[in-house]
C-alpha cells in the first residue's frame, strides 16, 4: 500500500485530504463546511481548519463517513478517535493503527464483505 500524500493546502494537523483523491462529491461541505475548502484551480477539497471542539470533531468524523471516495484521512494517534473510526468501519482511513485496532478494523471489513 502506498503512503497517502497530503494535499498541500491542508491545515496542519491530524486530519487531511489526500492529494489527487477527491472526486468533488461535496459531501464534507454538507456536514462540516467550516472545516473544508476547495482548491481554486482544481476539483480538490482540503481541510482548511482542524477540529478544535467536540462538535467539530464529531462533524469531521462524520465527514469521513459520508465522503464518497475515502479521501479524508486521520494521521493521529488518539486512541478514542481511532476506535470511533474503526467501529464505524472507517479504520482504513487511519494512517496507522495499533495492532489490536488493525485486527478489529479487518474483522469489520471482512464481516461487511461477507454480508454482501
Amino acid at each position: 500500500m502506498t503512503t497517502p500524500v497530503r494535499h498541500v493546502l491542508n491545515a496542519a494537523g491530524d486530519f487531511y485530504v489526500e492529494e489527487g483523491c477527491c472526486l468533488a462529491c461535496a459531501m464534507p461541505f454538507e456536514v462540516a463546511p467550516d472545516l473544508f475548502a476547495w482548491a481554486d484551480d482544481e476539483y480538490q477539497c482540503y481541510v482548511k481548519a482542524q477540529p478544535t471542539t467536540p462538535l467539530e470533531l464529531d462533524r469531521m468524523i462524520r465527514s469521513i463517513e459520508v465522503a464518497d471516495a475515502g479521501c479524508i484521512r486521520y494521521s493521529g494517534s488518539n486512541r478514542v478517535i481511532q476506535i470511533r473510526l474503526v467501529e464505524m468501519n472507517e479504520g482504513i482511513q487511519c494512517d496507522s493503527l495499533p495492532s489490536d485496532l488493525a485486527r478489529r478494523s479487518q474483522e469489520l471489513r471482512d464481516k461487511r464483505r461477507m454480508a454482501k
